[in-house]
């Protein structure tokens, strides 16, 4: 759901004030801004955060040196954009921040939940402005079975039963088993 800016409060949307909104509502879920614009994201489920869990691990374990994997973290893609993707890979060489990452990730993946045009339509062209070099989009409710799609990568897809190999420059193959993902 995204709600417009009231005019000429641009700067009203910073880190602080998406931090303070988020901490007053808790109910509302992870909160982006994008040209200015809030999205709300619903609260997630224990399938997501489950999810989220298994790929920052399978990432976190094979990331080269220089790399840092990290979730449910806002990145500042530009003025008027900051978005908090599901889980990210960046390479880096500067101490942890306790704010936005800083760095524009090689690697975003998002798990879908309810706003689904939210995640494959305005996002993907937010990120394929902002020069991120793989897009992934994890849909586990599908009307066909669960898959996944890199969006800026060539279009890949794989679905249930399937091995999705993500091949990041730099990095080892990590090989995403799809039912292993699902799998308590």
């Amino acid at each position: 759901m995204a709600l417009p800016a009231p005019a000429n409060t641009s700067d009203l949307y910073d880190l602080d004030h998406l931090e303070r909104l988020a901490n007053s509502n808790p109910g509302w879920g992870a909160i982006e801004v994008i040209d200015d614009a809030l999205y709300f994201q619903p609260m997630t489920s224990e399938l997501h955060s489950l999810l989220l869990a298994k790929l920052w691990l399978a990432l976190h374990s094979a990331r080269p040196d220089g790399w840092r994997v990290a979730f449910d973290t806002y990145i500042q893609l530009g003025p008027h954009r900051m978005t908090r993707p599901d889980v990210m890979a960046y390479r880096t060489d500067r101490p942890v921040e306790r704010r936005a990452v800083p760095e524009i990730p090689a690697l975003i993946i998002e798990v879908l939940s309810s706003d689904r045009d939210h995640d494959l339509v305005t996002k993907v062209a937010l990120y394929r402005q902002a020069d991120v070099a793989r897009y992934i989009v994890i849909d586990p409710d599908g009307s066909d079975g669960w898959w996944i799609r890199d969006l800026l990568g060539g279009d890949r897809q794989g679905r249930a039963g399937e091995v999705f190999v993500l091949d990041l420059p730099g990095w080892p193959q990590v090989s995403l088993d799809l039912d292993t993902l699902l799998a308590d």
